[in-house]
């Protein structure tokens, strides 16, 4: 999310809620709940590797990606 630390961010889309053990899904979405939340920071997950390589030619390639991601602190969840 291209968010900075310290914005709140709201959630309108709610796929599934649960309060005091009822559970209600969407189809899709759950009319009227929405989440807030609080953008702690931006970091970079763990590095992925894929390697590729064709036996007994020689050719080998080694690619890798950092997925960026956001840490969210729930404040608020309205059903």
């Amino acid at each position: 999310m291209n968010v900075e630390a310290g914005a709140k961010v709201v959630f309108d889309e709610v796929f599934l809620t649960a309060v005091e053990g009822k559970v209600t899904v969407g189809s899709p979405l759950v009319m009227g709940a929405a989440v807030t939340a609080n953008v702690i920071g931006q970091y970079k997950a763990r590095k992925v590797i894929a390697y590729k390589f064709k036996r007994r030619k020689g050719y080998h390639r080694t690619v890798g990606h950092r997925r960026r991601m956001t840490r969210l602190r729930i404040l608020e969840v309205v059903c």
